[in-house]
């Protein structure tokens, strides 16, 4: 993919998470939830310079599916993945823990991709052998 290309997705990414972050104002556990979209947005943020170290993706999206491997036990039994989108209220708490495993898994997705961009740009190009 372009370079240019990437960058603009990447800030898609990162005004996305820095939406989802803003929007937990509500929720009953927003610390934790503002930290990780915050942290996501901030490895977005800071992965255009070729200075990006693996640290902070590699954190916040190991620590993201995780979470969400930790979430997925509760909200299975009950679990239907279409019911994520019919109302905007949780109507079961395997809802709101689908939703809310669905983001994490959103943002660890979203790391691995960083990371693996960041391996390529470092690897070194292929040279061309000269025939003998």
């Amino acid at each position: 993919m372009p370079r240019t290309a990437f960058r603009w997705i990447n800030l898609v990414f990162a005004l996305m998470f820095l939406a989802s972050g803003a929007l937990q104002y509500n929720d009953p556990d927003p610390l934790r939830w503002v930290l990780i979209y915050g942290g996501a947005a901030a490895a977005c943020l800071i992965s255009s310079p070729p200075a990006l170290k693996h640290g902070l993706p590699l954190l916040v999206g190991s620590v993201s599916l995780l979470w969400a491997l930790f979430l997925l036990p509760r909200m299975l039994p009950d679990f239907r993945f279409g019911d994520l989108f019919l109302a905007m209220k949780a109507e079961t708490p395997a809802i709101e823990w689908g939703r809310e495993a669905l983001g994490l898994l959103i943002i660890a997705a979203w790391m691995i991709v960083l990371l693996m961009r960041r391996r390529d740009r470092q690897s070194p190009a292929p040279t061309k052998q000269r025939a003998l």
